[in-house]
C-alpha cells in the first residue's frame, strides 16, 4: 500500500509540474492498490485459518480455499460471507470496489491492439464512468491513465477497507498513520 501511495504522490506532483491530467504511473498505482488489498485479505484469511485449524477444520479449509483465489469480485463476496459481513458493506462502496478490481484486471491483461477509439471494454467503461473521467477521442487505455481514475481507485479501496473494518469491529487502517512515519515520506517527496 505504501509503495502505491508514494507513486501516487509522485504522479500527482509531476502532473502538477507539467500541467497534465494523466500519468503513466496510474497503472502501476492501480496494480499496487490491488495487490495490497489481496495481501490484506489473504493475511486475514491465513490468520483465521491457523486459529481455526483444530477447533473448526472445515472453516479453516474454507479460509485457505478463498485465500488461493485470484482477487476479483467473487473472492470479495466469499471473503465477506465467510466473515458474516456480506450485508454490512454498502451497495455503492461495493459497486466501486468491484469496478476497481475489474478495471485492474482488464488493464493488467490488456493486449494492445488496433480498435476504434469509441470501443471501450465494459469493465473499463464502468470504471471511467464512476471516476467521472471525460471521455474524449483517444484510446480507452489512455483514458484510464487519467488522474481522476487514480484518485477514484484509491478512494474505492480505502472506502471498502474502512467499511470492512467497521463491519468486523476493527479500527480503521487509515485513522492514525503517524506511527508509520508517513510525514517523513511526504517531506522527502516535497524535496524531490
Amino acid at each position: 500500500y505504501w509503495a502505491a501511495e508514494i507513486l501516487r504522490d509522485r504522479a500527482l506532483k509531476y502532473a502538477e509540474i507539467n500541467k497534465h491530467d494523466h500519468s503513466v504511473l496510474t497503472f502501476s498505482v492501480i496494480c499496487l492498490y490491488h495487490a495490497s488489498l489481496d495481501c490484506y485479505l489473504n493475511e486475514t484469511l491465513a490468520g483465521s485459518a491457523s486459529r481455526l485449524e483444530k477447533s473448526n477444520p472445515d472453516q479453516a479449509r474454507r479460509c485457505f480455499g478463498i485465500q488461493k483465489e485470484s482477487l476479483n469480485p467473487g473472492k470479495i463476496s466469499k471473503f465477506l460471507e465467510a466473515y458474516g459481513a456480506h450485508n454490512k458493506i454498502g451497495d455503492e462502496i461495493r459497486e466501486h470496489l468491484d469496478a476497481f478490481l475489474l478495471l485492474r484486471n482488464v488493464l493488467y491483461h490488456h493486449s494492445p491492439e488496433t480498435r476504434p477509439f469509441n470501443e471501450i471494454p465494459a469493465d473499463a467503461e464502468k470504471a471511467l464512468k464512476l471516476s467521472a473521467v471525460p471521455v474524449i477521442n483517444t484510446s480507452w487505455a489512455a483514458l484510464c491513465g487519467h488522474l481522476q481514475v487514480l484518485e477514484w481507485s484509491r478512494k474505492s479501496l480505502r472506502d471498502f477497507l474502512d467499511e470492512l473494518n467497521r463491519a468486523l469491529q476493527l479500527p480503521s487502517l487509515f485513522s492514525d498513520l503517524s506511527f508509520l512515519g508517513w510525514d517523513h515520506h511526504n517531506r522527502h517527496l516535497q524535496r524531490d
